[in-house]
């Protein structure tokens, strides 16, 4: 039987940048930890080492997709319900001595999903990604990064947001209905065909008459 998470995580990861920020950054933090008689010319190297890795660090944490990839689905892609999802893009890392295998997790899902995605990677992460001279640097990078997109995920994501995206994906045929069926007949029909609660649909309903 099919694993849906693992249809998603085995793609295989185009993660240079992202490698190279978390190292430099968990090198920088190594070293002010490690030898503290020399932090103050660490300091003086960190805008070029330290503050870049943070900056990109965050640009992908705020903006993990451009274009179309974007859009969020009306379902989540891994367990196919009718959810609000929000993008995570989780890392694993298996430390080699020299080498290192990554995977990267990118799509939208929904909490439930998100949450067993992070556990199964962080996990791995956790116990592999240490054994190695480069990815001893990297693996606190990739759990940073699999921690912020999970924060990211429950504070997003919001079941109102969402269910105004599905039904304005609708709206022509939403408003086609009301010109010929009374509202209780349109809120059973999209609480059918979408899943949504029936006060989320009512809302809606009134809200898009008041904006007519």
């Amino acid at each position: 039987m099919s694993n849906p998470i693992k249809d998603h995580f085995n793609q295989p990861a185009g993660l240079a940048g992202t490698t190279l920020s978390y190292g430099v950054l968990g090198a920088w933090i190594a070293g002010f930890i490690a030898v503290p008689e020399h932090r103050d010319i660490l300091w003086l190297f960190f805008p070029f080492t330290g503050l870049i890795a943070i900056i990109a660090i965050a640009v992908r944490v705020i903006r993990p997709f451009k274009g179309r990839e974007a859009i969020p689905p009306s379902q989540c892609p891994i367990c196919g319900a009718s959810k609000p999802t929000a993008p995570v893009r989780y890392l694993q890392l298996t430390g080699l001595v020299v080498v290192m295998l990554m995977r990267e997790l990118s799509v939208f899902s929904c909490r439930s999903c998100s949450a067993k995605a992070f556990v199964k990677m962080t996990r791995h992460t956790l116990c592999l990604g240490w054994w190695g001279l480069i990815s001893l640097f990297i693996t606190p990078g990739f759990i940073l990064n699999n921690l912020a997109f999970l924060l990211r995920g429950l504070l997003s994501g919001s079941p109102r947001r969402f269910a105004n995206h599905l039904l304005d994906k609708r709206r022509d045929y939403v408003l086609n209905m009301l010109a010929s069926k009374d509202e209780n007949t349109v809120v059973e029909v999209l609480q059918s065909d979408t899943g949504l609660p029936a006060q989320e649909i009512t809302r809606y309903l009134r809200a898009l008459r008041t904006g007519q």
